[in-house]
């Protein structure tokens, strides 16, 4: 974890606005509900959080790592804090 922990920023940077392929996106959404609850465990910069809130599914996220976790929370997305 400490690679996280001392590269937090940079990692966030440089994965939150990549373009994942819309059917790796649609491969999951295909097995859910509308409105469904989505735990993103391990949710780093909270990317994919942000998309499937985008869609209207309710998300949660939890992460190990603190300054993720410390980002999440200073920005718009919802994450539970355990």
């Amino acid at each position: 974890m400490s690679y996280y922990s001392e590269n937090a920023k940079d990692y966030i940077d440089s994965t939150f606005d990549i373009e994942l392929s819309s059917s790796l996106y649609e491969t999951f959404e295909k097995h859910l509900k509308d409105n469904a609850l989505i735990l993103d465990v391990g949710f780093g910069s909270g990317r994919d959080m942000v998309y499937f809130q985008k869609q209207g599914y309710q998300v949660e996220g939890i992460d190990l790592e603190d300054a993720f976790s410390k980002h999440q929370r200073s920005s718009v997305i919802d994450i539970t804090q355990e």
